[in-house]
């Protein structure tokens, strides 16, 4: 079998691959799929060149039996990595920092203790939690900056709780999109695409908090920050 015939059949088996992954229809593009899709944004160049080989393989005349060009092992290579990122594409509960590793707080947690602790690792933002483990609240900049505004004051009180701020850290004070819910086993590439969606209109995702099934009623799992997206 010679290098072209292994590259047609590579990409035989992507356009299989990209075609269950993503619920595609014999009719639907995979090169639209690809080049569209944000997780394949480096790849886009390369797929582009491996496809107009394969047109020219595909629907182009032999000479004397002999196919025109003859792929060379980088090729061959390039799609066999494009394929399996395809058919491995990692689960939100595969990348997500387990409950057991988050920075949490209860309701009855301490204000400014956790303001400092925020300082201190450069934390953005910390999920307030219920005696379920569900998430009632965020705390980040905007609820501190917006309590201290409607109280008009310049100091926190020491025993200060979460629980007496929580007008201003529950998630309908909360800009939609900025924290969103994720089913645990979603795939971290349709969050992706998510998150870029959400940036259209503006708004940064800071955190993603993952559920059983996406629901903002369930115990919290884990969280998913934009680096854990940008490390895949």
């Amino acid at each position: 079998m010679t290098n072209a015939d292994r590259f047609i059949d590579k990409y035989k088996q992507l356009e299989e691959a990209v075609r269950f992954a993503y619920d595609l229809r014999n009719e639907d593009s995979i090169t639209s799929c690809i080049m569209n899709k944000e997780q394949f944004k480096n790849y886009r160049e390369e797929f582009q060149y491996c496809k107009e080989v394969r047109n020219l393989l595909s629907h182009k005349k032999k000479v004397n039996n002999c196919f025109a060009v003859e792929p060379s092992d980088a090729m061959i290579e390039f799609l066999d990595s494009l394929i399996e990122r395809i058919k491995n594409r990692p689960k939100c509960y595969q990348i997500q920092i387990k409950l057991k590793d988050v920075y949490w707080q209860p309701l009855n947690g301490k204000v400014r203790d956790t303001l400092g602790y925020m300082y201190q690792k450069s934390y953005r933002c910390t999920p307030i939690l219920n005696d379920k483990g569900v998430v009632v609240g965020i705390f980040d900049t905007d609820s501190f900056l917006s309590y201290i505004a409607v109280k008009g004051i310049d100091s926190l009180s020491e025993d200060l709780r979460f629980s007496d701020i929580y007008d201003h850290i529950c998630l309908e004070s909360k800009k939609a999109n900025k924290f969103i819910f994720v089913k645990s086993d979603s795939y971290a590439d349709e969050l992706e695409e998510r998150i870029e969606e959400v940036l259209k209109s503006g708004v940064r995702t800071e955190l993603a908090i993952v559920t059983s099934t996406g629901s903002k009623n369930e115990k919290m799992l884990g969280i998913i920050t934009p680096w854990e997206i940008i490390k895949i």
